[in-house]
């Protein structure tokens, strides 16, 4: 992200309902060719429900999101010579009526153990 954006306050967000399956893909269109290239094994686990409905929508700027997962990505190809995953799962909100979802790339490389 363009942390000079956020810091002024300039960053604008485009929230709009996207399919994390649709995001799911775009992300391993993006970025399963970079992976494979280096000869890296890219498994985007199944969403389960209710995150799998074909009707089930979120909100949020994808393209940003996108962008996130991609730096995530970049590091993990970088450090990385077996697998990268990727994942999408949904936790309870404080927020009554709203969920929040926690997406995940993974790796098998030393990394930092957080």
């Amino acid at each position: 992200l363009d942390f000079e954006r956020i810091d002024s306050g300039r960053l604008q967000l485009l929230c709009a309902p996207f399919s994390l399956t649709q995001f799911l893909e775009k992300a391993k269109q993006t970025y399963g060719t970079l992976a494979e290239n280096k000869g890296i094994k890219l498994n985007i686990l199944p969403l389960l429900p209710p995150l799998n409905e074909p009707s089930r929508m979120y909100l949020g700027d994808m393209q940003r999101l996108l962008q996130c997962v991609g730096n995530g990505m970049s590091n993990a190809t970088k450090f990385t010579n077996g697998y990268i995953e990727l994942s999408a799962l949904e936790e309870e909100s404080a927020t009554p009526g709203l969920s929040r979802v926690v997406i995940r790339v993974r790796d098998d490389g030393e990394g930092l153990d957080v």
